[in-house]
């Protein structure tokens, strides 16, 4: 159903932008954005054999990457993107709580149609692509880097992705735009308990080549 529904916004944004211009290039965007968001869901149950803890996943990430774009017609835009996000949670005192955080890094391509009003260039589409989730989970603080620690657990795993999300740019000038969206996550081949998604909301600048510059 997920895997239907981002093919579906993608063949969409295609059709788009093919029915209106065609598939003449016409330049090129790229640009970095930052995120955070709200992610939960994520459980995870872990036993040292005699005794058993609970972890809850959630709360707010960051993080950061970006995207490049090829521009076809007016509205049509195909390209890539890749992010790496992490998200701390735990229980106990200081930066951190107790340092356990889960790290998402992902990437994929993306295809997407976008509009013009006045300064605005409101968007949407979706990205298809892969990802790794690595989870690092304490139940004792952290306080020193060069000591072991007990009842510690890492789990690493890939998977594949679909990420639809819509936006919105701001013209600063003819070859720079603000540029905000939010996406979700998902993940579609391997999902695991302490996987957490959520929305996350993005903020960075996108520059502009066009055809003939």
């Amino acid at each position: 159903m997920k895997r239907a529904a981002i093919l579906t916004i993608c063949a969409l944004a295609l059709a788009a932008g093919v029915s209106a211009q065609g598939l003449r290039y016409d330049g090129f965007t790229g640009g970095m954005m930052i995120h955070t968001g709200y992610l939960g869901g994520g459980q995870l149950t872990l036993t040292d054999g005699a005794n058993t803890f609970h972890s809850h996943i959630s709360g707010a990430p960051a993080g950061i990457g970006g995207q490049v774009r090829l521009l076809f017609g007016r509205h049509l835009r195909v390209g890539s993107e890749g992010y790496v996000s992490t998200l701390h949670y735990g229980t106990g005192h200081g930066r951190g709580k107790n340092q356990s955080h889960a790290r998402t890094g992902w990437g994929g391509v993306l295809a997407d149609i976008i509009w013009q009003h006045g300064r605005w260039y409101p968007y949407f589409g979706g990205t298809v692509g892969g990802g790794r989730y690595q989870n690092i989970t304490f139940q004792n603080p952290t306080p020193l880097d060069n000591v072991t620690e007990d009842n510690a657990s890492y789990r690493s795993y890939g998977f594949m992705i679909a990420a639809p999300f819509a936006g919105v740019e701001y013209s600063l000038t003819d070859k720079v735009r603000l540029n905000a969206k939010i996406d979700w996550l998902f993940n579609l081949t391997n999902r695991h308990e302490d996987f957490a998604t959520g929305p996350r909301l993005y903020f960075g600048f996108s520059f502009y080549r066009f055809k003939g510059e």
